[in-house]
């Protein structure tokens, strides 16, 4: 609407969000489950890791083909193939994907981040009309809202998420703690999907006008990114210590406790002890 220069009123803007919203994840849902079906047939990883790349692609463009969210659909494709990954993935695939995947992430974000940085002296040089410190307040109030906003909706959202696995999932899951979920909340640091929804505005209306704005946008997104991964990211550490969140420091804690924790652990503790007594005498002494 916006692009073709027309201001939406309050209830079309509000049944507009709700369809973007709606099919967006719907379309990326039943796409994660074709995408489901056919890993399921397969059992070849150069096939599958390619299959997983150009799968947010199809999402993305079958959302877009109906004016949806491509982005909502990529995210709950994403989210709905990395639950069910764990059933057509083997383990040696599971390994090399996420070999890939982490290379993947690293490439991309240096290049979203160096692209960034490139157009950012545009960006300033078409604000310069405002003040310095008018940004920077703007810049810091923004990413103050933004900040507190989720860490409110954390509260009752987990409480949601609690209920939707007790009553749907069937999980029984404990509530998490009050402090556990203030953990989570400062952990929303943004990063390239805010820049890429930043740098997505087009830069003209469709009579030819600059999009309103839109160096504004850019810059705000910037400041939210600079500050929640300054001010989130190095406080958090010392903040789990404060709450007393923080876990054993050992190496691989996941991979130890699953061993203490192992079913046949009283089993092979008698093996090894009726290995012990059913060594021979003289043969024991030797081993000795």
């Amino acid at each position: 609407m916006l692009v073709g220069g027309n201001t939406p009123t309050l209830s079309s803007g509000l049944l507009r969000l709700v369809f973007l919203t709606t099919a967006g994840i719907a379309i990326g849902l039943v796409i994660g489950e074709i995408v489901h079906l056919i890993e399921h047939r397969i059992d070849d990883a150069p096939i599958e890791i390619a299959l997983s790349i150009l799968t947010p692609y199809v999402a993305y463009l079958a959302a877009d083909s109906v004016r949806a969210s491509g982005v909502l659909a990529v995210v709950s494709c994403g989210l709905y193939l990395s639950r069910k990954s764990s059933h057509f993935f083997s383990p040696s695939v599971r390994l090399q994907a996420w070999a890939v995947w982490d290379s993947l992430t690293f490439i991309l974000n240096g290049l979203v981040f160096v692209l960034i940085g490139l157009q950012l002296p545009y960006v300033l040089e078409a604000i310069r009309d405002h003040n310095l410190r008018a940004l920077l307040v703007y810049g810091a109030v923004f990413s103050a809202f933004l900040i507190l906003l989720r860490l409110i909706w954390m509260f009752p959202g987990a409480y949601l998420a609690n209920l939707i696995r007790k009553r749907i999932l069937h999980q029984n899951e404990r509530l998490p703690a009050p402090r556990e979920i203030f953990v989570v909340g400062w952990t929303g640091m943004r990063g390239v999907i805010s820049l890429a929804a930043a740098i997505a505005l087009p830069q003209t209306l469709a009579n030819g006008s600059p999009f309103a704005q839109r160096n504004m946008i850019i810059f705000l997104a910037f400041s939210v990114i600079l500050v929640t991964l300054v001010l989130q990211g190095l406080t958090l550490p010392p903040l789990i210590r404060a709450l007393g969140l923080a876990g054993v420091s050992t190496p691989h804690p996941e991979e130890n406790e699953a061993r203490s924790r192992h079913p046949a652990k009283p089993q092979l503790t008698y093996l090894e002890g009726a290995g012990a007594r059913t060594v021979p005498s003289p043969l024991k002494s030797m081993m000795t």
